[in-house]
């Protein structure tokens, strides 16, 4: 696996398959008494039920935009141009398989960035 490999996949996990989770946890989970002793869960179902369907459609735009911004975050805390306050030093992101060990760090914030910019303007 190299970067552009592992960007792609972050990208299949963290915007697709992870907000269409989100979107069946929301529209499946049904109002029982398990959710009623949960205060998070509660809130959120009686939240996400009071909105009309362009509502909810919005709510997932901002979560993914939300996973995106975060994603990309994290990907610059790992490349470098975004420091973490009292921490000086480097960090790197590596894979290893059958013993080679590959270093993707460098500009994964970069191709995150312009991937999602990509696969957004082909779906417009």
């Amino acid at each position: 696996m190299n970067s552009k490999e592992f960007v792609k996949e972050l990208i299949n996990t963290v915007s697709d398959e992870y907000i269409d989770t989100y979107k069946h946890i929301y529209s499946s989970t049904l109002m029982d008494n398990t959710i009623k002793k949960d205060p998070y869960w509660l809130d959120a179902l009686t939240f996400y039920q009071s909105l009309s369907q362009k509502d909810k459609e919005t709510l997932f735009k901002i979560i993914k935009q939300t996973t995106i911004d975060t994603t990309s975050t994290i990907l610059g805390i790992i490349d470098g141009p975004v420091s973490l306050d009292q921490i000086s030093g480097d960090f790197m992101l590596t894979y290893t398989e059958n013993e080679k060990t590959v270093i993707l760090s460098g500009d994964l914030q970069d191709e995150f960035l312009t991937k999602i910019k990509d696969k957004d303007k082909s779906q417009q």
